[in-house]
């Protein structure tokens, strides 16, 4: 009966998460979605984007080992795909404007927590920063950067 009475609020959440992902793809980014997605959220700028520095190629190696990982990028990628043709793109999320794609990215952040959306995007941005970061390069053109503790923080048991 619960499950019954919830049904009223379905529609909403059900449109920003319809699952349109369960057809199988042969390939683990068909188009270049996700490689197109990561040069969104790290854009080139005076440094490398994301998939210059191969970013795209390490979340799948990651997919590889981690279960249900290869899953969610799958269905996070069907999902922006679906979302820009909701939004009027004929060709897809491919074809939309780069503040287009970060509408989508906004909008799956919108969505409630432990959704597809949400929680594909969350998860990707966590990972491709932390890809990103952990290479020198992403610093190199930036005089005198480097990651912040890069040794971390060897005295953090001691008090100040």
């Amino acid at each position: 009966r619960g499950l019954l009475k919830r049904g009223a609020s379905w529609p909403v959440t059900w449109t920003l998460a319809t699952p349109i992902w369960t057809q199988a793809q042969s390939k683990p980014d068909p188009g270049g979605i996700l490689a197109d997605l990561l040069d969104v959220l790290i854009p080139k700028d005076i440094s490398p984007s994301a998939t210059e520095l191969l970013v795209h190629e390490k979340i799948w190696e990651q997919a590889r080992s981690i279960k249900n990982y290869d899953a969610m990028l799958r269905q996070g990628v069907a999902w922006l795909d679906q979302q820009a043709q909701l939004n009027g793109s004929s060709s897809g999320y491919l074809g939309l404007s780069f503040a287009q794609k970060n509408q989508c990215v906004a909008i799956a952040l919108k969505n409630p927590p432990m959704t597809l959306p949400r929680v594909f995007m969350e998860r990707l941005m966590e990972d491709a920063f932390r890809f990103y970061y952990t290479q020198l390069e992403a610093y190199k053109h930036i005089k005198d950067m480097k990651p912040i503790q890069p040794v971390g923080y060897p005295k953090h048991h001691r008090s100040p």
